[in-house]
């Protein structure tokens, strides 16, 4: 199984905003659709924690 980039953008949607969470996917070289896929990663992610 190969392993989502993506997943380590759920971290831009969580803890960064503005101008911060567009220079970390920039550094990041996100593609278009690294951006969808990442804050869906930190939908389940958050998801999972309101589950507990």
């Amino acid at each position: 199984m190969t392993r989502d980039p993506a997943r380590d953008l759920a971290i831009a949607w969580s803890m960064f905003r503005g101008a911060s969470q567009a220079a970390y996917r920039t550094a990041r070289k996100a593609e278009d659709g690294m951006g969808a896929r990442g804050r869906g990663w930190a939908l389940w992610k958050a998801l999972i924690v309101y589950a507990d």
